[in-house]
Formats: C-alpha cells, structure tokens, sequence
C-alpha cells in the first residue's frame, strides 16, 4: 500500500499527527482517489511540466483530503506557508523523492522529509557550526541528512518572516530523539524530533512543554 503508517512508539511526545504516502501511482490513478470536482488533473497540468512534480502534489493533496474531509482546500500564506482554508489548525507539507509527508496539529507546525544522500554530508559545512559539525558522530552520512532536515523543519515552524535557514538556525543535541533548533528570529526555540527508516527521515517540530 502507498500510504504509510509509522509505529506508535516512533513518535516522541508531543508529535503532531503524520501523514506518509510513497508514490507507486499513475496520474490518474491519483486523480481517482481526490474529489472529482476539484480539478485537480488539470490544475497539475497547468501547474507543472514536470511528471514527478506532478505527482509529489497529487499526492499531497490525497493525504490532505483524508485528513480533512472531500471538502476543504489549501490556502497559501504570503509568506508561501501552507494553511487549511476555513480551519483553525495548522499544517505542514514536505515530499522528497516520491515520498510525501504532512503533519497537521493545533500548534504551528514544520515537517520535514528527506531520503538519504551523501550529498549533505558533502555540503554540511555550508549549513552546519564548527559546533554542530561535532553532532555528526560515527554515522557522518546519514546524520547530516538528519540535521539539514530539522533545520529545514524549524524555518517552516517558525513565525512569519524570512532569513538565511540554514546558515541562521543552530541545533543542540538533546535527550532522545531530539534536537534544539534556535535563531534570534524565532519568538521561541524549536523542539524538532526525528524518525529514521530504511528509506527516509522524517523531522517534525514538537509542541511545546513537552520536555
């Protein structure tokens, strides 16, 4: 089955509630599972002339649908945030390589998904301190996949407003599955869990008071 489900006891407290579906599907087989009034096949037409494009934003709005109900719809911040039109809670929206995530939750949210590739290890000093390069340990490779997603994962949780994410954002290590992320333009720091498998991580901002 495309749409994933992660274990319980992957989550760490204060995890928002997480949506994964891998794309094994056509185009139009993901337009058979949305609303078939929306128009969404001819809207990812006109959108994008990508295939892959296309289907990483099919995709996310099945997993949004089922969150939601046939009837609600993505709106967009200025800002370029994503927000349920009509709704009070918050939601975030991520895809990598045919893999597509969305957290929902009552907080301000980020999440964050990214496959495993080298190449974060081979840029880390672009985005990572001489401190943070210490959080790489013995799985170099893999962990700088993971600290470039939680970076990536605060800036979509963080107040409205624009800055350098990556070179901004610093992240301490704390019990668990867990890092820190702070910058002075954060209203507050970011508790940002993580989930690792065989094929991705998943980084998700936590809600608050929870260590």
């Amino acid at each position: 089955m495309p749409r994933l489900t992660l274990p319980q006891s992957y989550l760490s407290e204060g995890a928002p509630h997480l949506l994964l579906w891998r794309i094994e599907e056509s185009e139009e087989a993901l337009c058979r599972l949305l609303p078939a009034d929306a128009g969404y096949g001819e809207a990812a037409a006109r959108r994008f002339k990508g295939a892959e494009r296309r289907l990483e934003w099919l995709a996310t709005r099945v997993l949004f649908h089922e969150a939601f109900g046939p009837d609600a719809r993505i709106t967009c911040r200025p800002s370029g945030r994503p927000t349920v039109e009509g709704a009070t809670g918050h939601i975030s929206i991520s895809h990598s390589h045919r893999f597509v995530a969305i957290a929902t939750s009552d907080y301000p949210v980020g999440v964050d998904i990214e496959t495993w590739t080298p190449r974060a290890l081979r840029v880390a000093p672009r985005f990572l301190s001489e401190t943070e390069m210490t959080l790489l340990g013995n799985e170099a490779e893999r962990r700088a996949v993971v600290l470039w997603s939680a970076k990536e994962c605060a800036f979509k949780a963080a107040e409205e407003g624009t800055f350098n994410v990556m070179s901004e954002v610093r992240l301490t290590a704390r019990p668990g599955k867990t890092l820190c992320a702070s910058d002075k333009n954060f209203q507050h720091p970011q508790l940002v869990g993580y989930i690792k498998t065989d094929n991705f991580v998943i980084t998700y901002t936590k809600k608050k008071n929870t260590e």
